[in-house]
């Protein structure tokens, strides 16, 4: 299994956030205070807003810097978003001040980051989730694997946009792998779609 039925889940960090701010603070000790803030993460998992689905983290281990808002999910870590799932050695979550979940930032160690979408498997060393703007991007040797097996890597980056299910790869010599052919694509800058780049693909070449 890629990770074990240990979990721990961001969703209370929310609802925790919510109840400060209506009713305020009880007259707790610090030290009370952040254990309390501890064990909200090992709770059941609730909506991170209504109007979208619940992020889940789950890992061998977890920490929690309560000063710094941020989570550190390590061992198998494992997180589910919507259709859009990542496979890595630790995973940060970070949160605003109102609890909202604003970045994730997935690290890779002997096994690279992995990132299933319906638009195909991408894989890479570093991993950063934008959850405002619902943006992936993946860096350090990033590979992308289609749902019909063609393959495209060499690129820099690779950027993955969750509400236009669409896949970029930006900068560096990119190499496209098809059931078709291989074929050299040299990026000039820009940023394209790789529907775009496959249609100037070069002449077949060996790898």
């Amino acid at each position: 299994m890629r990770y074990q039925n240990f979990s721990f889940v961001i969703g209370l960090w929310v609802a925790f956030t919510a109840y400060q701010q209506s009713f305020g603070e009880p007259p707790v000790k610090k030290e009370e205070k952040e254990k309390a803030n501890l064990a909200l993460v090992s709770q059941p998992v609730l909506p991170v807003q209504q109007d979208q689905s619940p992020i889940i983290v789950k890992a061998d281990r977890v920490s929690y810097n309560v000063k710094e808002r941020k989570a550190l999910f390590e061992g198998n870590a494992h997180v589910v978003n919507g259709q859009l799932e990542i496979f890595a050695t630790s995973i940060e979550v970070n949160r605003s001040p109102s609890g909202e979940i604003t970045q994730i930032i997935a690290r890779g160690g002997k096994e690279p980051v992995e990132c299933h979408s319906p638009e195909g498997k991408v894989f890479g060393e570093y991993a950063f989730y934008d959850a405002k703007a619902k943006q992936l991007v993946i860096s350090g040797k990033p590979r992308i694997i289609y749902q019909d097996g063609t393959i495209l890597k060499g690129m820099e980056k690779i950027i993955y946009n969750e509400d236009k299910g669409q896949l970029k790869a930006v900068g560096g010599r990119s190499q496209l792998i098809s059931p078709h052919g291989i074929g050299t694509i040299r990026q000039q800058g820009k940023e394209k779609s790789t529907a775009e780049k496959s249609k100037k693909s070069s002449p077949a070449t060996k790898e």
